[in-house]
Formats: structure tokens, C-alpha cells, sequence
């Protein structure tokens, strides 16, 4: 899947979080994803011991910025899984508005629900 992502004419923006010089965690966007919808953050991942320090902020925050340069006007939104509390309460205190929920195909060839948070004006995220 990566690969050809990276392949793609446009290929993704990916923003990597060091910390004491390590890789802890990392976002994505789609920008071209689904254009009608806004700019797709397809990927937000922070370690689990490293959670808690911001981090997790800061890469919201450098894709927010990010999605306000490719896109200006447009809505910045995701998809999480029902199942991942932490990241939704995460999501919802950044005050990312919650769709209802609906059932999507996972990277493992399954189906699970997850539920869309989109922020109308991403420069709410800025730090």
C-alpha cells in the first residue's frame, strides 16, 4: 500500500516526530484522497509510551498547516475506528466534530465501524 502511494504522481505528505533522535511517531495526508469531502489525514501514530507529550499535537498541528497550503477553504477530516477510545477522545479534544458511526474496510481485509472527525477550518489545530 505504502509503495504505491509513494509512487502516485502526488504522493503523500508525511510528517515523522523525533524524540532524543528516534522516530516515536508520524502523520499522513491524502490531499487528493477525496477532494469533495476535504483533505484526508489518513494516518496519525505516536508510540504508546511516548503518548501524553504532545506529541501527538505537534503532528496534528504540522498537517493542519500542511492541508491549509494545499488547500485553503477546504475541511481537514479523518477516520477512526470505533474501537479506539483514545484516539477519539483524542480527536474530540481537538474538536474534530464525530459523524455517525459506519463500517469500512480495514488494511487487513475486514470489516470494523469507525466514525469520520472533520474540522471545517484546520487552522483551529495551529499551535
Amino acid at each position: 500500500m505504502w509503495q504505491r502511494r509513494f509512487a502516485a504522481a502526488r504522493p503523500p505528505w508525511v510528517q515523522l516526530a523525533l524524540w532524543q533522535g528516534e522516530p516515536v511517531g508520524f502523520v499522513c495526508l491524502l490531499p487528493d484522497e477525496a477532494p469533495e469531502r476535504g483533505v484526508y489525514l489518513d494516518n496519525l501514530h505516536v508510540q504508546a509510551g511516548q503518548q501524553g507529550r504532545g506529541i501527538g499535537r505537534a503532528l496534528m498541528a504540522a498537517a493542519a498547516a500542511e492541508a491549509l497550503r494545499v488547500a485553503p477553504g477546504r475541511p481537514l477530516f479523518l477516520w477512526a475506528y470505533q474501537a479506539n477510545r483514545d484516539g477519539r477522545a483524542f480527536y474530540q479534544a481537538l474538536g474534530g466534530v464525530e459523524s455517525a458511526p459506519c463500517e469500512v474496510d480495514t488494511a487487513g481485509g475486514r470489516r470494523a465501524l469507525a466514525l469520520s472527525y472533520q474540522w471545517d477550518d484546520p487552522s483551529c489545530l495551529l499551535l
